[in-house]
């Protein structure tokens, strides 16, 4: 009896430490599984906010890209309309003709006719007639037959308007042609350049993760046209890269010791529109991206947690049961005198 009992103590103790080797392999097993799902699944989610900080940039160059490509259609319709209509110039056709557009496209904020020699003809609002513009960038980019002109601010019309704000407005000229197909007046008009912070706005709001997004637009040389007060002009490196591909990805460390995705990409024009070479950004704070990764962490650890307790009690009500001794067998009473069948000595 002595050797049995030790030799179920032996074999309780080599059924626990069994037991306890399966708890440990399993557990390092659950733990090398989550990093490596983790790993993958945090640069799955790092590309997928690139991507998707992409197709918002590339969703509001598209967007800039064809209304500024609308307001070319509608200037070199209404040149062509007028040359066409009105080839003797007369006021009240070319005043019909503003106060159409003036109401049908509330973006341009002054429309004019221009001579050659830089005289305003007629306008909106009577605003500069008969003044000379000859040296403004916009006549002089349209008598070389440029037809757009970039972000700008008119100060003249902005003290004629009566704002206290700053008004900045892109600039579409096309030439009214004679019947022999000469330049005989610019029509010339000024979009407030508003309509790209209403677009811009309008993008960040169809963002799926809203949150800690930014969108600029800057200008070919880097120029902050649309974004924060104070906002620096883009790194040359930047502007170099852009130049021999349309678009660029990247993760920015910032001073705070914080990170951000940043996604650029180039305006390539569209249409009537060539393009002015803007720069689109949008950047987002690596947090606030990564939040989605954050929550599939906290649900992948606790259900494999779960999994790993579960197997724990598993295994020890295994090693419970296997662990318990067997009832020992009882020795037989000697035979008394009758089971052995001798005489009783009486």
């Amino acid at each position: 009896m002595h050797w049995k009992a030790i030799h179920s103590r032996l074999a309780q103790r080599r059924i626990y430490l069994i037991g306890l080797c399966f708890v440990l392999v399993a557990a390092l097993l659950t733990s090398l599984t989550v990093a490596m799902v983790w790993k993958e699944a945090a640069a799955q989610a790092e590309r997928q906010a690139q991507s998707e900080l992409f197709h918002i940039a590339a969703g509001l160059r598209e967007r800039l890209d064809r209304r500024m490509a609308d307001f070319c259609r509608v200037a070199k319709i209404n040149a062509e309309l007028e040359s066409a209509e009105n080839p003797s110039g007369t006021p009240g056709l070319r005043r019909r003709t503003l106060d159409h557009m003036s109401k049908q496209w509330p973006e341009f904020t002054w429309i004019a006719f221009a001579s050659l020699d830089g005289r305003v003809l007629q306008a909106t609002g009577n605003l500069l007639e008969g003044q000379d513009i000859s040296l403004r960038p916009w006549f002089q980019r349209a008598m070389s037959g440029k037809h757009v002109t970039d972000v700008h601010q008119a100060l003249l019309l902005q003290d004629l308007l009566g704002s206290n704000e700053p008004l900045r407005f892109v600039d579409i000229t096309y030439p009214v042609r004679d019947q022999q197909g000469n330049p005989k007046s610019i029509l010339a008009v000024h979009a407030s350049w508003e309509f790209a912070n209403v677009i811009a706005k309008a993008s960040r709001e169809a963002a799926e993760t809203e949150a800690g997004l930014e969108l600029l637009i800057h200008d070919s040389q880097g120029n902050v046209l649309l974004g924060p007060n104070g906002e620096p002009r883009l790194e040359e490196e930047v502007l170099r890269n852009l130049q021999a591909a349309s678009r660029l990805l990247k993760v920015e460390s910032r001073s705070d010791q914080t990170s951000q995705f940043v996604v650029h990409v180039a305006s390539l024009g569209m249409n009537d529109f060539p393009g002015l070479g803007w720069i689109i950004t949008a950047r987002q704070d690596t947090q606030e991206a990564m939040k989605p990764l954050r929550e599939f962490e906290t649900r992948l650890w606790f259900w494999s947690g779960m999994g790993l307790l579960t197997f724990i009690a598993f295994a020890a009500a295994l090693a419970y049961g296997m662990s318990r001794p067997l009832p020992l067998e009882e020795e037989a009473p000697a035979p008394g005198p009758e089971e052995s069948g001798r005489p009783s000595d009486e």
